[in-house]
């Protein structure tokens, strides 16, 4: 199937949703359970499916759930391109993947809508905010449906957001951990810790240790990450410029500079070596928020991102905008702007502005 045969099927599912509404929300709340539900409530969790940065940015409203119910239930449903991020923490009694296959076979998403009927679930919350999140609930009879619901929607958002019981509304420019962390207001908890969370294994700690014995790393280095891709292209950093950072950091602060490679570390293992790093500095990316989580320092090459979304915000990030008179173009829950204006973004922040950074911090 291909991917314009899969947005079809969406909007079918989003009309067989609304032609049967009635019958599944009867269903879904004929399957709640006794009082103690309401002491121990199974929820689904339902982030952007690919995304690291979100994902992260999601973790205080599982610690937050717990600390409130610690014998509630809590799924989260992922792809497997980011479920490793995940997969070390304790708040999570379950992490649901959500296969390729499941969203471009025609039955696939048949069988994911099975999985989560069965978990019976008693509550949703799509901070994704995206159309998906909400026929997995319909279909899944999930009978409490908490949504976060955008100013600028797509079209199948539109005719599918109503279908969602409890509504959260984002509004251009709003924090987006704090954003998040109104959904669970529905389940009585009110907190504005927005800390992430990211924890590690010992295969990866293990793992870690191996890797900086055998380039020759020991705790007394000044240890530097540089993290030079990111998940979207352009918005990263000329690697030219990297280096020129690097081989300047190596002059002037003997720093032995770790150019991270995906291909070293899964994404459970991944935080084992970042959090044995002296400083992390990267375009905007899934590693700043795990750097972040971790209270490593780091420096954020911002660009085109739009910091006001959810750049990391302690006294050990620094984040590296352009001059004011260029705007973001890349936002986390609004439409990217001109191409050209994001790569103008990236490349005007010079070498120079990285290392006066570094500089500060320390």
């Amino acid at each position: 199937m291909t991917l314009a045969i899969a947005k079809i099927r969406v909007y079918i599912l989003i009309f067989f949703a609304f032609l049967f509404y009635p019958i599944f929300t009867v269903l879904a709340f004929l399957r709640l359970r006794d009082d103690g539900r309401k002491k121990n409530p199974r929820i689904l969790i339902i982030p952007q499916f690919t995304r690291i940065g979100d994902l992260i940015c999601a973790t205080p409203i599982f610690r937050e759930i717990k600390k409130k119910y610690p014998n509630s239930y809590l799924a989260v449903v992922v792809t497997p391109k980011i479920a490793g991020i995940i997969k070390n923490n304790p708040r999570i009694d379950e992490i649901i993947i959500f296969e390729d296959r499941d969203y471009l076979e025609f039955f696939g998403l048949c069988r994911l809508f099975k999985k989560i009927r069965d978990e019976k679930f008693d509550w949703s919350i799509c901070v994704s905010a995206d159309t998906m999140g909400t026929i997995l609930s319909v279909y899944g009879l999930i009978p409490n449906r908490i949504k976060i619901i955008r100013q600028e929607r797509n079209f199948s958002e539109i005719l599918s957001d109503w279908m969602n019981n409890f509504l959260i509304y984002y509004k251009n420019g709003e924090y987006i951990p704090q954003l998040y962390l109104k959904t669970i207001k529905f389940f009585g908890i009110e907190s504005d810790d927005i800390k992430k969370e990211v924890f590690t294994s010992k295969v990866g700690d293990e793992k870690a240790e191996k890797f900086l014995k055998e380039k020759n790393i020991n705790t007394n280095d000044l240890v530097i990450g540089i993290g030079a891709t990111a998940g979207n292209k352009i918005k990263e950093w000329p690697m030219e410029r990297f280096k020129k950072l690097a081989k300047r950091l190596t002059e002037v602060y003997k720093a032995k500079i770790i150019f991270i490679d995906p291909k070293d570390f899964s994404l459970e293992e991944f935080p084992s070596l970042m959090k044995r790093l002296n400083l992390f500095i990267a375009a905007d990316s899934g590693p700043i928020h795990i750097a972040h989580a971790l209270n490593v320092p780091l420096i954020d090459i911002i660009g085109p991102v739009d910091p006001a979304d959810q750049a990391p915000q302690c006294e050990k990030c620094v984040i590296i905008k352009p001059s004011e008179t260029i705007k973001p173009t890349i936002f986390a829950m609004r439409p990217a702007g001109d191409e050209k204006e994001t790569r103008r973004a990236v490349e005007s922040i010079s070498t120079d502005m990285v290392y006066k950074a570094v500089k500060s911090l320390l």
